[in-house]
């Protein structure tokens, strides 16, 4: 026994709204290719919707009926699916279908500062960083996302947590470019509700307007020489006394010393793992 073909038909479809929800009706038609097989065949057959399933229209929707009726040809079922979507939520009903809470907010943390608002090196007037150095606080836009989810991959959280986003992503309503958001925390609790096991996942993101990118003043004690004889090599860098440095001192973005009054110059790296987040399905 088999199943030779299950299509659906836009004949006999419904959707209706009463006061206990939104209620919709598809329905298919089942080419069996053995008299002997029955309802139970046609209901379980691929393509049919299962109890639980949700409607491609309406995804709160679930089906909570799945009625077989045979033709007179014996081999062709008609199958009506019955879907409902309750207007008032009980605790008695599906976890998963909770409401996701979303939580926005700001940490705020101590920060070295090393550039001003335009983007200049934060130096003094002979071209050195300030020993100590400048400090502020710098508040950074923080955003949890709490859902129950079937289940829990420790595995794909430890892979995603410290990383940040590789690509344009929207999250929760904020796109942010590549690099601008990481994923700081995630966390499960096991929960059980109305005979259903799941999980209380918990998602902490941080975001930065510019990247997560670092930058660094270039500077050392050394400087790439490359004469073109047998001098080429990393040197030791000698101030204006002719004597060698003892501490750091700017370089020019291409190993070279600076000027003293020059612009100081900032490497950037890229220090996070990237992972494509819109895997983690938070644009709620």
């Amino acid at each position: 026994m088999s199943v030779v073909s299950v299509k659906e038909r836009t004949e006999g479809q419904r959707s209706w709204k009463t006061t206990e929800g939104r209620e919709h009706r598809r329905v298919f038609v089942v080419i069996l290719n053995d008299v002997t097989d029955g309802a139970q065949t046609a209901r379980l057959a691929a393509g049919v919707p299962d109890i639980g399933d949700a409607h491609p229209g309406d995804a709160t929707a679930k089906a909570y009926r799945v009625d077989p009726q045979g033709t007179a040809s014996s081999l062709a079922w008609y199958v009506y699916v019955d879907y409902r979507r309750p207007t008032h939520k009980t605790k008695a009903e599906d976890p998963l279908d909770d409401p996701v809470q979303i939580e926005w907010g700001f940490r705020t943390v101590s920060a070295v500062l090393e550039k001003d608002r335009n983007g200049n090196g934060i130096l003094n007037s002979a071209g050195e960083p300030f020993d100590p150095p400048l400090e502020d606080d710098v508040h950074i836009l923080t955003l949890t996302v709490t859902r129950n989810e079937p289940t829990f991959s420790a595995n794909t959280a430890n892979n995603y947590v410290n990383t940040v986003n590789s690509g344009t992503v929207t999250l929760c309503g904020l796109q942010v470019t590549a690099r601008q958001a990481k994923l700081s925390g995630c966390s499960a609790q096991s929960a059980e509700r109305n005979g259903v096991n799941y999980c209380i996942v918990r998602y902490q993101l941080e975001f930065k307007v510019a990247t997560w990118d670092r930058d660094v003043l270039d500077q050392g004690i050394r400087e790439w020489i490359d004469a073109g004889d047998h001098s080429k090599g990393l040197k030791q860098i000698k101030g204006p006394d002719g004597e060698y440095v003892m501490k750091p001192v700017k370089l020019n973005g291409n190993g070279r010393a600076s000027a003293a009054t020059a612009d100081a110059t900032y490497l950037t790296f890229e220090c996070n793992t990237l992972k494509d987040f819109s895997t983690l399905n938070l644009n709620i």
